[in-house]
């Protein structure tokens, strides 16, 4: 099962999965996770040239998802911008994903005849991707690792269509509408489910520094949170000159950008990682705080309106009563 986050890796696991990487490409053991993270850095390089991570003329930049047609799931993270600057380099009309097996699977159920069934188009190439999964035993259990107790990762590849690229679509266009219809079914069932309100307004994120790492953190954010990303013209510079220096160094011809480690990505997939799930507890806890505060108001709104309070006023008669009570001679006392 592919997971839409290739950057969900346990923050104490990240370097170490970067470095056997680099390391198995370098002793020639897997030129194909060397490949990988050079087109990816390509693909992620071309997604700042081509405009994909900056803003347009309103400012602001494109933060839709990658889908999943299939599972209707969205893609996040750096696997996202990838997957969009794939779709905007080779024209393709939408950012709607399969797989291989996939296909097969719609094949299957829909009990399709050979002449009619979905295939990849003559002499289509894909996008390969790696993800992160747990790995498994025999019992499908997650492997522990016996020093840290936390479960062990494994990086596999797997290779995305855009649904431009399929031959005979509409069964699979079918089959997702009929995943739609049945996931929405199941969650109005919920009882915490909520109509989603098209008049809503979305909220803005505003980029606050051209660094790398903190332009795509808030990019991810705002990504994640359905919100708009904003950038001033002076910030989207600075980022897109810092990116590449990030990913290309001083190399200046493009000979010398092709020699370039393409693990730097990698690098600052990581890095940006990191800081998104630092960014992402803050945030998280601000929404809390912001949701006790609106329900202790309204607790506060209930009981006035129960007790025909005024909110002003609700000490005055008890300072009254007090008044009342004390003795003439109270202040004889002392």
């Amino acid at each position: 099962m592919e997971n839409q986050n290739t950057n969900e890796i346990p923050v104490e696991q990240e370097n170490a999965a970067t470095d056997a990487v680099q390391g198995a490409a370098s002793t020639n053991k897997d030129w194909q996770a060397y490949n990988v993270a050079k087109k990816d850095r390509n693909l992620f390089a071309r997604a700042i040239e081509n405009g994909t991570l900056l803003p347009g003329e309103d400012g602001k930049v494109d933060t839709s998802n990658a889908r999943s047609l299939v599972r209707g799931t969205k893609y996040q993270g750096m696997t996202n911008i990838i997957l969009k600057s794939f779709t905007k380099e080779n024209n393709f009309p939408t950012n709607e994903f399969v797989t291989a097996n996939q296909l097969d699977h719609v094949n299957m159920t829909k009990q399709l005849p050979f002449e009619d069934s979905v295939k990849i188009k003559k002499g289509e190439k894909g996008i390969t991707i790696h993800i992160s999964e747990k790995k498994k035993d025999d019992n499908e259990r997650d492997i522990i690792d016996q020093e840290t107790g936390k479960p062990v990762y494994e990086t596999k590849y797997i290779t995305l269509f855009n649904i431009a690229q399929i031959e005979n679509v509409q069964p699979v266009m079918d089959f997702a509408k009929e995943e739609v219809d049945r996931r929405l079914e199941w969650a109005k069932s919920q009882k915490n489910y909520r109509e989603p309100n098209p008049d809503k307004i979305r909220e803005t994120v505003q980029a606050s520094s051209g660094e790398p790492t903190v332009y795509l953190s808030e990019y991810f954010n705002a990504v994640e949170k359905g919100k708009d990303f904003s950038a001033t013209p002076e910030i989207a510079e600075e980022f897109k000159a810092k990116a590449n220096e990030v990913l290309f160094g001083q190399a200046k011809t493009q000979e010398e950008r092709d020699k370039a480690n393409p693990f730097n990505f990698a690098k600052l997939s990581i890095a940006v990682n990191k800081l998104h799930k630092e960014q992402r507890k803050e945030i998280s806890q601000k929404i809390r705080n912001e949701k006790a505060r609106e329900k202790y108001n309204q607790r506060l709104a209930d009981y006035a309106e129960k007790h025909a309070l005024q909110p002003q006023a609700r000490q005055q008669p008890q300072v009254q009563a007090t008044q009342q009570e004390v003795p003439d001679d109270y202040e004889m006392c002392f």
